[in-house]
């Protein structure tokens, strides 16, 4: 399991994005610890850059939702 810092390193990210992204509901399969922090396993962290390859090209976070759904 990753906390959101280790996640926008290995990805090369601000923190503020990758909560941002969960924020707005797009990224399903973000857990919490028993101090509300974000972990993220190997495939959340897929997500969060799939998320950002979106949101790269301009894509609106309402379009995001339709791959995500």
């Amino acid at each position: 399991m990753y906390t959101v810092q280790e996640v926008a390193k290995k990805l090369g990210m601000t923190t503020y994005s990758i909560r941002y992204y969960d924020d707005h509901g797009l990224l399903p399969y973000v857990q919490r610890d028993e101090n509300n922090n974000r972990l993220f396993d190997d495939d959340a962290v897929e997500w969060v850059n799939l998320v950002r390859c979106f949101r790269s090209t301009g894509m609106p976070i309402a379009e995001v939702h339709h791959y995500i759904d």
